[in-house]
């Protein structure tokens, strides 16, 4: 086999995690080595972010029979290590070793695309590229002024044309996904909150800890056990 390099979104080289905790974005964009150059696949795992009240970094937990459909969270996605066979060298890849990954671009395993890099194929297949839009999670558990379990998230303050996009998960089921052009302001966004999958977590409010710069979510009733995990992000239409 010629030695080859492709390139795929690496989540974790050596000791170095890619993420970045203030756009809450995974991965940098790098050439990996292919089987000829070196790579060895070590194995398919799911990244799982770490996301108690922050989102730092990531746990590796290896696939198995029980756990190989099923995400340990909504925030999980599919990763794979390899190892260089003639150096010190370990990464952490978004995709599979083998089997076709779902996901942006369509893909295939590292070993499909290791072999069309190596073999010169006309059309190769790519790793994929995309993961999660991740979100910080809290339990439900403390008590407002009014002895209500509530939540509180940050919003972010917008420039130019940007518009508000939230994301959220509640006890680990994805939110439904607000418009794809975002809310131009608090009012539209608290709107699109108190309905549907959102609202029914509770009721959606301006936050105290920062005033206006923040989101406060209040259950009317609730067990004290309940996570919910929101993030508001923001977008471009006219990008």
């Amino acid at each position: 086999m010629a030695a080859s390099f492709i390139s795929a979104l690496v989540i974790k080289h050596n000791l170095d995690v890619y993420m970045n905790t203030d756009s809450l974005t995974a991965g940098v964009t790098q050439p990996i080595p292919t089987i000829g150059a070196g790579g060895v696949p070590d194995g398919d795992f799911w990244a799982v972010p770490i996301t108690d009240g922050i989102v730092d970094g990531f746990n590796f937990i290896p696939l198995d029979a029980n756990n190989q459909n099923t995400p340990p969270t909504a925030q999980s996605f599919r990763v794979f290590r390899l190892v260089e066979r003639l150096g010190n060298d370990s990464w952490y890849v978004r995709g599979t070793t083998t089997a076709a990954t779902s996901g942006s671009p369509s893909s295939c395993g590292y070993i499909q695309a290791s072999n069309d890099a190596e073999c010169c194929a006309a059309s190769p297949c790519e790793l994929p590229t995309d993961i999660p839009v991740f979100a910080a999670c809290q339990t439900m558990c403390e008590w407002d002024s009014n002895s209500k379990y509530f939540a509180e998230f940050g919003l972010p303050v917008l420039t130019g044309n940007l518009r508000y996009y939230p994301v959220g998960y509640f006890n680990n089921v994805l939110l439904t996904a607000g418009s794809a052009t975002g809310y131009t302001t608090k009012d539209t966004l608290l709107t699109f909150l108190n309905s549907g999958t959102w609202g029914a977590i509770g009721t959606w409010t301006y936050g105290t800890g920062t005033g206006a710069n923040s989101l406060k979510v209040t259950q009317t009733d609730g067990p004290g056990t309940d996570v919910v995990c929101a993030r508001v992000t923001t977008v471009n239409p006219s990008a």
